[in-house]
C-alpha cells in the first residue's frame, strides 16, 4: 500500500524552525542541515484507516538470520525490556533479518544498536529502510525532513535556551508517552535515530507498560479494566 502523503503546497517552502537556534544556518554549514525541521502550513488531511499485516508475522521465530549472523552478539538490557545487538548495521540488513528484527522488537519492546551508519545514508535511503515495515506514518504536527514528510524530526537547541511550549511551565521536562496511540492506525514499529547529541543529558528512556501493569495489585488491575480514555494529539 502506498504511504500516506500530505497535500501539495503551491507556495515556496521555507525553513520554519519553531524554536530559536544558536547557529545561523544560513551562514554556517551544518552536517545535518537536511534534517532541520520543516513544517507544512495549514490543516493537514485526516489519515485514512488501512489494513496492516505486520512483517513480524512472516519472521522465523528463532530469528536465526538476525541473531546467528556471523559476528553477531546480543544481550538483554533488563529482564522486562530491551535487547542490545552488536555486529550488525541496520542499513545492511536483508528482508529476512528486518522481519526478524520486527518480531524481536515486538517481543522485547526495544532493540538497541550502537555505532550505526544509518544517520549518514540520507533521507531517501532511510525512508526506503522504513518502507519495509509497512506504510509510513506522517505526523500531522511535528517537524519533517523537506520532501520526506514520513521522517519525523525531534530538534532541540539547548544553547539558545529553546524549550518546548508544552513543558516550559512544568516542574520537569520528563514526558512519558506512547507514540501516536490516538491515531486511527496505531504505530507498529518505530526507529529512533540519534543524529547529533550533546555530550551529556537529553536522555531518552523506555519502559515496559506491560511490566508496570503486572506490578500492580490484582485489585487495581481489575479497577483499570473498567476505565476508558479518550485523547487526541493535543492531549
Amino acid at each position: 500500500m502506498a504511504t500516506v502523503s500530505t497535500t501539495a503546497i503551491t507556495e515556496p517552502r521555507t525553513l520554519q524552525l519553531r524554536a530559536e537556534t544558536s547557529v545561523d544556518y544560513c551562514k554556517e554549514k551544518y552536517k545535518y542541515e537536511d534534517y532541520l525541521p520543516h513544517f507544512t502550513p495549514g490543516l493537514q488531511p485526516p489519515l485514512e484507516e488501512f489494513e496492516h499485516v505486520d512483517v513480524a508475522s512472516r519472521a522465523d521465530p528463532e530469528k536465526k538470520a538476525l541473531l546467528q549472523a556471523p559476528g553477531v552478539t546480543y544481550e538483554e538490557i533488563t529482564p522486562a525490556i530491551g535487547t542490545e545487538i552488536h555486529g550488525l548495521q541496520l542499513s545492511q540488513l536483508n528482508a529476512a533479518q528486518l522481519d526478524e528484527l520486527t518480531l524481536l522488537a515486538a517481543e522485547r519492546g526495544l532493540v538497541l544498536f550502537k555505532d550505526q551508519d544509518l544517520a549518514d545514508i540520507g533521507p531517501e535511503r532511510q525512508k526506503k529502510y522504513g518502507d519495509h515495515f509497512g506504510p509510513l506514518h506522517v505526523h500531522q504536527m511535528g517537524g519533517q525532513v523537506r520532501d520526506c514528510p514520513e521522517l519525523l524530526l525531534i530538534y532541540r537547541d539547548f544553547t539558545a535556551g529553546a524549550v518546548d511550549n508544552e513543558i516550559k511551565n512544568n516542574v520537569t521536562s520528563v514526558k512519558w508517552h506512547s507514540d501516536m496511540s490516538y491515531e486511527i492506525n496505531g504505530i507498529a514499529t518505530t526507529t529512533f535515530l540519534a543524529l547529533d547529541t550533546p555530550p551529556s543529558g537529553g536522555d531518552t528512556l523506555y519502559l515496559s507498560a506491560t511490566a508496570a501493569y503486572y506490578a500492580l495489585s490484582e485489585t487495581y488491575r481489575t479497577l483499570l479494566h473498567g476505565l476508558k480514555a479518550v485523547h487526541s494529539g493535543f492531549s
